[in-house]
């Protein structure tokens, strides 16, 4: 079975005008959290997200929690103060 870091890859490459994203809470930075590097992956797909959105002008939405102090969504806001995203 591919890895979640494989199917996110795939995803990403394949798209064609836009990606759409769900998610309760999600943070792919390690600094969102602490850094380890594990977080290598996490790192990897949060630039390839911003890399289809800025470079190959594929539409970026994401339906999620709204922020809190202990989920405060900061890849997400990056990514909508970029204009990358629609959150």
């Amino acid at each position: 079975f591919p890895s979640t870091y494989d199917v996110w890859n795939n995803l990403i490459n394949i798209s064609q005008s836009s990606i759409e994203i769900a998610s309760l809470y999600w943070s792919l930075r390690g600094s969102d959290i602490y850094p380890h590097p594990s977080a290598n992956e996490g790192e990897d797909i949060f630039n390839k997200l911003m890399d289809a959105a800025g470079d190959r002008n594929i539409k970026l939405r994401i339906a999620q929690n709204s922020p809190s102090r202990d989920m405060p969504g900061r890849d997400t806001e990056e990514l909508q103060k970029k204009g990358f995203a629609e959150v």
